[in-house]
């Protein structure tokens, strides 16, 4: 998973790096369609996000700047961010959580002799 997440960091900055803001835009508008920006990318597969195309047509729709419609994609994709972080440390936490498993019954002789589980 990290490797995957490096490669794609990688790939992104050099992008980045060599491409001018009207490029950037026009990727960034691309990809929140969900259309195809990558060259080896399958045209069949739908890669949206249905929050950057929200908030774009929003800005659209607001007259906003290409700044500002930047600044807003920036600042809900990292309140998402700090959020998804905290929903991954509560789900840890319930998938680490201890198993208590009791016997049917003290000293059991019953007939039935299964073994009943509950949550610690």
């Amino acid at each position: 998973m990290l490797e995957g997440i490096s490669k794609r960091m990688g790939e992104a900055g050099a992008h980045v790096a060599k491409a001018d803001a009207e490029t950037l835009w026009t990727d960034i508008q691309r990809m929140a369609a969900g259309t195809p920006w990558g060259e080896n990318e399958d045209p069949f597969d739908v890669n949206g996000s249905v929050l950057a195309a929200t908030i774009i047509r929003i800005g659209e729709f607001e007259g906003w700047t290409v700044q500002h419609t930047a600044l807003a994609l920036a600042y809900a994709y990292m309140v998402l961010g700090e959020d998804h972080r905290k929903d991954l440390m509560e789900l840890t936490t319930l998938m680490h959580r201890p198993m208590i498993i009791h016997p049917h019954c003290g000293g059991c002789t019953c007939k039935d002799k299964s073994t009943r589980y509950e949550n610690g």
